[in-house]
């Protein structure tokens, strides 16, 4: 975005980002701020900057903003999705936007299981090393768990006439929301790793209660690929 919006404007550009992803992650609802002298108004900036962006980048809104606004500072809460796709074998469709688990996960356990991170709570056990944030108390306002039976993908048919749906029996889509005043490095992976063991049936939802009280990432689950992680949203 600097880049391209330098090449615009014909000026140096700073862009600031509301805040890092995982690499691998997606971000459907990321927000950045810049200032610039250009007289150009937010729409022409957006269509010249779509014409300009790679294919895996799209401004999907564009807006003056205050002048002391700051995308990652003034940010009260963001709002992560974990996805994971069940079925009877991988869909390559979905490899790099879903971790793919071949279990029947219990929903139930796993929402059992989230009661306990709910709230203001030390995540040191949900946290990746080399983390230098010194405060690792997060407030996590929301955090559910939805499945959804039948996955349908939209695909162009043969001809490119018209789109089909496809669909394989008894799949379906598990989405792990996160919703909180900050997170941890890796926090929201871990956690949704320690609610894929309850849904496997490896640990009891009472034990994410002990993992969590005992402020030590060892006892928590795996940190899941950055590929089923997706910003959702930013609240200001």
């Amino acid at each position: 975005m600097e880049e391209k919006l330098s090449q615009i404007i014909k000026e140096p550009v700073r862009v600031i980002g509301a805040g890092r992803t995982d690499a691998g992650a997606h971000a459907y609802g990321q927000v950045t701020n810049f200032k610039t002298k250009s007289r150009m108004d937010p729409q022409e900036f957006q269509r010249a900057l779509n014409s300009m962006l790679p294919g895996d980048i799209v401004i999907r809104k564009a807006s003056y903003a205050r002048e002391d606004f700051h995308a990652q500072f003034d940010a009260i809460g963001k709002h992560y999705r974990y996805v994971i796709y069940q079925g009877p074998f991988h869909l390559p469709f979905l490899r790099d936007y879903a971790l793919y688990v071949p279990d029947d996960l219990n929903i139930k356990s796993m929402r059992a299981a989230a009661k306990y991170l709910r709230g203001r709570h030390d995540f040191s056990s949900f946290r990746l090393s080399g983390s230098s944030v010194k405060d690792p108390a997060r407030t996590i306002k929301r955090l559910f768990i939805t499945s959804h039976r039948g996955c349908r993908l939209p695909l162009d048919s043969a001809r490119g006439k018209s789109v089909a749906s496809y669909r394989v029996p008894n799949d379906r889509l598990v989405s792990i929301d996160c919703v909180a005043d900050g997170f941890l490095r890796g926090m929201v992976r871990s956690i949704a790793g320690t609610l894929l063991e309850v849904g496997s049936g490896k640990i009891h939802p009472y034990r994410v209660r002990e993992i969590l009280e005992a402020k030590d990432r060892r006892l928590a689950g795996p940190t899941l690929p950055a590929r089923g992680l997706y910003l959702v949203s930013i609240k200001y």
